[in-house]
């Protein structure tokens, strides 16, 4: 199994295009294959959490072309 580039990132906010193109440019740079961004506060939302305004949006990015096996145990 190769191994596989994983990241988690505080990004205080993504609402910005230029911010979401420099965040999508450096974790491309970087090669990562799973990325955690935490306290996006998004405006634009496909699914919502009981989180305070303050703090919130966590976004869960996965690269295209990685391969998700599935081992054939569980659900």
């Amino acid at each position: 199994m190769a191994n596989k580039n994983i990241a988690s990132w505080n990004i205080r906010a993504l609402n910005t295009p230029e911010k979401r193109s420099s965040v999508t440019d450096f974790l491309k740079r970087q090669h990562v294959d799973l990325a955690f961004l935490i306290e996006t506060h998004l405006l634009q939302v496909v699914s919502t959490s009981s989180a305070s305004s303050r703090r919130c949006g966590v976004a869960i990015l996965v690269r295209r072309a990685l391969q998700i096996l599935n081992s054939g145990g569980g659900c």
